[in-house]
């Protein structure tokens, strides 16, 4: 058998830092992950030329989190507090639950809500079923202390459910979509999408995975390829399967699904793959009730508290799964229809192609200070119980009490501001381009 070595674990019962959430759109939501297969969506098309141009994302640390420096040591052990550093912290143990037994495997965040693994870490090759149920530990160092633990609903897309009953590397990947942003709390890889064949020898690379509740990596550069796979001779053990082989600047390139005597292989983050990625949307239903609509997978699993994309268009959607409308998240502004605003304005800001706030309009106007600061615009008024943009050609953000009074050194409305009055972040003025109003 492929997977990993099976897990003898007595049950506990605890309390801890286990992720959860309350479910609010009626639905009969189950905990049990929905699994997809390529045949029961149709083949992946064939890729274009331009799909198969390279196209490089990045990867997120969580505001924070500490980044971990690799060793020069082989077979590296992670251990301690490193566990919970990136890009560690994105790489998760799963627990996987078959009619034929419970094993472990391993899986990576690589965007907000999605995470790559091999389709064996779903789908029995032995008896052509998918798991039962598999719980995500992030960070895991025992049953008791982990970064974050995810048992909640999930959606899988595999490439393969072995028709065949045995095992085979041919379309082993998968994609699994979490109905909430796990990403923005473990961090996630970047991604190197069809990385050209011509750069793979001279990339080093880094490989990690779990076995036995153990986290390893080891490192080096890959001996061969194809077009679906990467061959390298970097050590590698059952358990590893669904890891991440990534740069040493944390961008993904393969998932390890296979090792044998003479090569250990991965499945290229190629076209197939970004297809599946890609179109994980294409598995849901818009829903609506009186309350507004939301955006369905099968079993009942919805999404909730992120960002979406349905056929192209982004979607952000509430705590309680609810898609938003009309207002501000965060940089980026969500329309009448619930559609990301891109390249418009908005009031006095204006969004870009990837519809965060580029821009901002400013009043024109001049400091005062009769004791304390406020600002005054050149038609008389000024600014009171606001947040306002002021600067010419660079803006920065101010907050003005009831009185027009300039707001220093405190918080409000759950914001920093400095001794200038100016908005920061981790101490630093926040600013935008600005152009008259």
């Amino acid at each position: 058998m492929k997977k990993a070595v099976i897990l003898f674990l007595a049950v506990l019962f605890f309390t801890g830092n286990a992720y959860a959430e309350t479910d609010c759109i009626p639905s009969s939501v189950s905990n049990e992950g929905i699994i997809l297969a390529l045949d029961e969506i149709g083949v992946v098309p064939s890729a274009t030329q331009e799909e198969n141009e390279p196209e490089i994302i990045p990867p997120f640390i969580p505001e924070g989190m500490q980044k971990t420096n690799f060793g020069t040591d082989d077979r590296i052990t992670v251990s301690g507090d490193q566990l919970f550093a990136f890009p560690f912290s994105c790489i998760a143990m799963l627990e996987m639950e078959f009619d034929c037994g419970t094993y472990n495997g391993t899986g990576f965040m690589i965007s907000p809500n999605r995470m790559l693994t091999a389709a064996h870490c779903l789908y029995c090759e032995d008896h052509g079923t998918p798991a039962k149920k598999v719980t995500f530990y992030f960070g895991y160092k025992n049953r008791r202390d982990y970064l974050l633990k995810y048992d909640g609903p999930w959606y899988g897309a595999v490439g393969t459910t072995f028709s065949k009953l045995r095992y085979e590397t041919k379309n082993d990947y998968a994609c699994i979509l979490f109905p909430t942003e796990i990403g923005n709390r473990t961090g996630y890889l970047g991604s190197w999408w069809n990385i050209k064949d011509s750069d793979i020898p001279y990339t080093s690379c880094y490989l990690a995975g779990y076995r036995d509740g153990i986290l390893k990596y080891t490192y080096g550069y890959p001996d061969d390829y194809d077009s679906d796979f990467i061959y390298h001779r970097l050590d590698m053990l059952p358990g590893n399967s669904g890891g991440p082989l990534f740069t040493s600047d944390n961008y993904a390139i393969g998932i390890n699904i296979a090792e044998n005597t003479n090569y250990n292989t991965e499945f290229r983050l190629n076209s197939k793959v970004k297809y599946q990625f890609d179109n994980m949307s294409k598995y849901g239903t818009w829903k609506q009730d009186s309350k507004g609509w939301w955006y369905e997978f099968p079993k009942g699993m919805f999404l909730k508290d992120c960002w979406f994309s349905v056929d192209g268009v982004w979607y952000h959607f509430d705590k309680n799964g609810y898609m938003q409308t009309n207002q501000w998240v965060g940089a980026y502004y969500v329309t009448s229809s619930g559609a990301m605003a891109v390249n418009t304005w908005i009031g006095q800001y204006y969004v870009g192609a990837d519809g965060r706030q580029q821009k901002v309009r400013v009043k024109q106007g001049t400091w005062k200070n009769d004791g304390r600061w406020w600002y005054q615009y050149t038609d008389g008024t000024y600014p009171t119980n606001a947040w306002v943009w002021i600067g010419d050609g660079t803006a920065k953000c101010y907050r003005f009490d009831a009185k027009g009074y300039l707001y220093t050194s405190t918080t409000v409305d759950g914001s920093t501001v400095n001794g200038n009055g100016e908005w920061t972040v981790n101490g630093v003025p926040q600013t935008r381009s600005s152009v008259p109003w």
